[in-house]
């Protein structure tokens, strides 16, 4: 009998598309939207940013609904049904005419982004990889780079020709559209559903991939690795803890306030065009790709203190050439670069960490905790670099955030520490 063909590389390009075409497309590119939109609707900046705010608490909510439904129900209808919501998002964002539609359309949108991004895509990769999950995986995320960097001109060029509106409206059906076909043909929840097993390498490959340089490093980390760790009750009432929550609230602060208001500083104050902004979007977007599968070398390779390190330097000094691209344009360039670099930050360091930290025993808790600061930080991100933009300016902004970089080093550096402390108080049970 003729062996069936893997089905997991389907779903894997199905998940590859989802993020170049809802998240590459109206996630990545929704800065640029936003100069357009408040010149057109004459709001400010700062209260522009609240659909930041409810977009990102929407999303968080959203994700601990759809999580448990998706693992036991049927997981393509309920992401096709959030890949609808996504484009419908976006057609209400096309019709607004003030604030409170805009509310309205970033919480159906990110109600959709939940149900159809970052979390399905880890469940479906998860559930079809067992050899080569986490560079799968970070391919398929990688996806939202590479979409956010072709849509930033697609979006740039529209802006100029037919406007925001017209220009939300076509995105919105061509997510909602791409994202259907997808659900429909390539999304299929497990190997079990396909009398299939799922993805092993192929045969020989690990004993291949077994170097001598592997061995050396599993042996390195096998003391690390073999510390099952603490339950949250024990994590949370740890110094480390809080170390990292603040950390994490900062990553988040500097990820969402610098990101979705680039465009807007180099368009309000340098003086910009929206396609010239839009250039300066897509370098971001395309050394992001590559500052995340960097940083996953980094992190191997010369830890998390290391690789932290690594990203905080190269942010800080991106924020200090953004600060004179008024009278050096280039220099928005090598922002774009650099920040790019420091993507590693939000996409890596969450699950990094907390495993280092607080072992496995309580992993998901724990993480569940720490991402929601996190995404705290990410929801009030735009709305602080708002307020102060308009109290002072965006240069103001970014000195701050340069300042922010050596807070999250230090608050790495010291959770990492303090986390030995909870290693000699509670190791494993014999």
């Amino acid at each position: 009998m003729e062996k069936k063909k893997f089905s997991g590389w389907g779903v894997f390009l199905g998940c590859f598309l989802i993020s170049v075409f809802i998240t590459g497309n109206l996630s990545n590119s929704l800065s640029l939207y936003m100069n357009p939109i408040c010149k057109g609707l004459n709001i400010e900046a700062s209260a522009y940013s609240l659909t930041t705010l409810v977009g990102t608490l929407v999303m968080a909510i959203s994700a601990m609904v759809w999580g448990p439904k998706m693992q036991k129900g049927n997981m393509k209808v309920m992401m096709l049904i959030s890949v609808i919501l996504c484009g419908i998002g976006f057609i209400i964002y096309s019709m607004s005419t003030n604030l409170v539609m805009l509310l309205a359309a970033a919480a159906v949108t990110n109600i959709g982004m939940a149900g159809a991004t970052q979390m399905p895509i880890a469940l479906l990769i998860t559930l079809w990889f067992n050899k080569s999950r986490s560079t799968v995986m970070s391919i398929a995320y990688a996806g939202g780079g590479i979409g956010g960097a072709v849509f930033a001109q697609v979006v740039g060029r529209l802006l100029e020709s037919v406007g925001w509106s017209k220009t939300m409206f076509m995105m919105g059906v061509v997510a909602a559209g791409v994202g259907a076909f997808v659900c429909i043909f390539l999304i299929k929840k497990s190997p079990a559903d396909c009398d299939q097993e799922a993805y092993e390498g192929k045969p020989g490959e690990s004993e291949k991939e077994m170097s001598e340089a592997k061995k050396a490093k599993m042996a390195e980390n096998a003391e690390l690795a073999a510390w099952e760790g603490v339950e949250k009750k024990v994590a949370t009432k740890s110094a480390s803890f809080w170390l990292l929550a603040l950390c994490m609230f900062c990553i988040g602060l500097m990820a969402a306030g610098v990101s979705t208001h680039v465009p807007n500083y180099l368009m309000s104050e340098c003086g910009w065009s929206s396609t010239a902004a839009a250039n300066v979007v897509t370098v971001f977007s395309l050394v992001a790709v590559v500052g995340t599968i960097l940083g996953g070398v980094l992190f191997d390779n010369i830890g998390p203190k290391g690789g932290v390190l690594f990203a905080t330097v190269s942010a800080c000094i991106g924020l200090v050439l953004l600060l004179m691209a008024g009278t050096t344009p280039a220099l928005a360039y090598l922002f774009a670069a650099l920040f790019g670099l420091a993507q590693v930050l939000p996409k890596m360091v969450p699950a990094i960490l907390v495993s280092r930290c607080f072992g496995v025993k309580g992993y998901a808790a724990v993480f569940s905790l720490i991402n929601l600061v996190f995404l705290i930080g990410c929801a009030i991100g735009s709305v602080v670099t708002g307020v102060i933009a308009g109290a002072a300016s965006y240069k103001t902004a970014w000195i701050m955030y340069a300042v922010i970089t050596v807070i999250i080093f230090i608050t790495t550096s010291l959770s990492i520490t303090n986390s030995k402390k909870l290693r000699e108080q509670y190791p494993n049970e014999k």
